[in-house]
């Protein structure tokens, strides 16, 4: 396999799986509203919807190749972001530990899988 088919590849993966997030976020929008708010998201509602709008646009973005490491870069943030203002503050519930650990390293590993994105993508100069 060629190194332009592997990187295709992990880009559906990541946009599946960032698309299925997003929509799971907007169908649920009033009890992902709510923990948002629990957790200390400023305007939670604006939050929610940013998170819904950068991870279905995201997704998209990198299904159709389209601006690949901007998009990555920007999901690595929104991810370490995400993962301060949510699992980091959960560890300190007793019974929300172990879900929050599993949380972190989760959000570690797709860090980890959207750096080669970032590096192998093509530079695109306009």
């Amino acid at each position: 396999m060629t190194l332009s088919l592997l990187l295709f590849i992990g880009r559906c993966m990541f946009a599946v799986m960032f698309l299925q997030s997003g929509y799971s976020k907007a169908k649920a929008f009033q009890s992902t509203e709510k923990m948002m708010s629990h957790f200390g998201f400023p305007v939670p509602r604006l939050s929610l919807i940013g998170a819904i709008a950068m991870e279905i646009g995201g997704g998209a973005l990198l299904l159709f190749g389209i601006e690949t490491r901007v998009v990555a870069g920007s999901l690595i943030v929104f991810i370490v972001m995400a993962s301060v203002m949510i699992p980091c503050k959960a560890i300190f519930i007793p019974d929300k530990r172990k879900e929050a650990w599993r949380a972190i390293f989760t959000n570690v590993a797709l860090v980890g899988g959207l750096l080669p994105l970032l590096a192998a993508s093509p530079i695109v100069i306009r």
